[in-house]
């Protein structure tokens, strides 16, 4: 059990990283203001350019602590990451990097066309069939749920002429991570697993031309399964090198060698 808790752990841990760095909309909560002058302003005007965008490159780094059972465990992912909407229905993107976990390093070449995920790492190529929703998630450049009612506090920082704009969320509210990850677990566990976020802290770095430069984020959850506790940290960035014409993808030239499976 504690082998499949620690595995299932890794799972939600893994879900929750790949959040990337554009939201959001929502009724407004408490006393967070919302004015044009505010951070959530600022931040959304800046993801409503990001989400307008059709074509971004990045690179992404997430780094976790996984505890269960009285063992501890880090686990890095670094990746560069680049995706081109030729339209809604057409989506290519190519993830390149290493994934560090149980120990073991593993290098990871993934590219994504016409509803294949073609994936090759430590010499094995195999093609799987997944929709665009899912791929396009994957890539850790897609929108996080940010409603305003999950705003604690919010901050406003000149960093070098560009802005900073930093979030304490509340995890909790942050309904819909939550709801995906404990309907995956009572899936894969039962019913009588439990799922629980913290606060979330949230930075984006804006520039003078409205992108989002880099953003990163903090969080902690607990998961309990059958009398068994494991508890995860997660910190994850990303940082935009590229937009629109800006960005190539150079496919793989062996897609048919691949095993669909």
């Amino acid at each position: 059990m504690k082998k499949q808790i620690g595995a299932l752990a890794l799972t939600a841990a893994l879900g929750l990283s790949l959040v990337g760095c554009t939201g959001s909309n929502g009724s407004t909560g408490g006393d967070v203001s919302t004015g044009e002058d505010s951070a959530y302003a600022r931040y959304t005007a800046a993801t409503k350019i990001l989400e307008d965008t059709t074509a971004m490159e990045g690179k992404s780094l997430t780094a976790m602590n996984l505890a269960v059972a009285g063992e501890s465990m880090d686990i890095t992912m670094d990746f560069d990451i680049a995706m081109i909407m030729h339209s809604d229905t057409d989506v290519e993107m190519l993830m390149t990097g290493t994934a560090d976990y149980y120990g073991q390093s593993m290098d990871m070449n993934i590219y994504y066309k016409d509803s294949y995920m073609y994936t090759e790492s430590q010499g094995v190529k195999v093609k799987t069939s997944v929709p665009i929703e899912e791929a396009m998630s994957s890539a850790s450049l897609e929108a996080l749920d940010i409603t305003e009612s999950a705003i604690k506090s919010q901050e406003i920082t000149d960093v070098n002429g560009d802005t900073q704009v930093t979030f304490v969320l509340d995890g909790p509210a942050l309904g819909s991570i939550v709801d995906d990850m404990i309907e995956s677990m009572t899936a894969s566990l039962g019913s009588d697993s439990e799922l629980t976020l913290g606060d979330i802290t949230y930075t984006a770095l804006i520039g003078a031309d409205g992108n989002i430069k880099n953003c990163a984020m903090d969080m902690a959850f607990d998961m309990a399964v059958a009398g068994e506790t494991a508890t995860a940290t997660i910190s994850t960035s990303v940082e935009y090198t590229a937009f629109g014409d800006n960005v190539t993808i150079d496919a793989p030239t062996d897609l048919d060698t691949y095993t669909e499976v």
